[in-house]
């Protein structure tokens, strides 16, 4: 032990110098881990204060929608949705699912854009059983860039166990569905005269 304190008192200056750079490298590594950690967290709270917008089809008052809805806390900009193949209506020659043939400008949060394809026993019969693949593309307020893509389908509707029964609101819209049938038919033949 006295060689090692004699060591060191002659060599006081090189000893000083050293725990010096051990003192400098160690806070250089605790800034270098702070800067990553700093980062780390803002891109956390970048990740969860942006928009998500998502399509989806659902099954509500004996009717199918297909719907756009921002569950994110931002508003979602310049809302471009493509689904293919594309998503057929209940009748031949309605106009395509709105906010696909044209971008939605701006979605709050919390809101949705829905759109009827049809009442649910008529549709299911008419609609396939392919898996249609949607995307939804959409900016931040910075101007960031998301797309959103998923499969969406008709067989979880097809496959329910549950019991339907035919109420008087579905024996109207059935007549309903076949008297619009009816009517464009009526408009077809009469513009072709």
């Amino acid at each position: 032990i006295q060689y090692t304190i004699l060591w060191l008192d002659s060599h006081n200056g090189t000893v000083m110098v050293l725990l010096t750079l051990a003192y400098v490298v160690c806070t250089l590594l605790m800034v270098w881990e702070m800067r990553r950690s700093n980062k780390i967290s803002q891109e956390l709270e970048r990740s969860r204060n942006r928009p998500f917008v998502v399509f989806y089809v659902e099954s509500r008052d004996r009717c199918f929608y297909a719907v756009i809805k921002n569950f994110g806390s931002q508003p979602a900009f310049n809302v471009r949705t493509t689904v293919a193949p594309d998503i057929p209506r209940a009748h031949e020659g309605q106009p395509g699912i709105s906010f696909v043939e044209n971008p939605v400008p701006m979605l709050a949060p919390g809101a949705q854009i829905d759109d009827s394809l049809g009442a649910t026993p008529t549709y299911l019969q008419k609609a396939s059983n392919t898996t249609h693949n949607a995307t939804v593309c959409y900016t931040d307020s910075l101007g960031k860039k998301y797309c959103e893509q998923g499969p969406v389908g008709f067989e979880h509707y097809r496959n329910r166990t549950t019991s339907y029964v035919e109420t008087a609101q579905d024996k109207m819209a059935r007549s309903l569905d076949r008297a619009e049938r009816a009517l464009d038919k009526f408009a077809l033949s009469a513009s072709q005269l």
